[in-house]
């Protein structure tokens, strides 16, 4: 809806890679918003394909 100026859209940065860039105008929010989230899961859950490879992703994102 954002690409077709039908709506505005809020975004984090970098979330937007594979729009055509000039189409879109970004706007920066001021004063800054952040925001802190966590991510919890019990030890030793047996989890679905879906979840664990989630789970391994976040993991190794962290490390970095």
């Amino acid at each position: 809806m954002a690409n077709q100026q039908l709506a505005y859209s809020i975004n984090t940065c970098g979330s937007v890679d594979f729009w055509d860039q000039t189409k879109l105008t970004y706007r920066p929010l001021k004063p800054e918003l952040s925001a802190t989230c966590a991510l919890a899961w019990k030890r030793q859950q047996p989890f679905g394909i879906a979840a664990e490879k989630f789970i391994e992703h976040v993991c190794k994102a962290l490390q970095k």
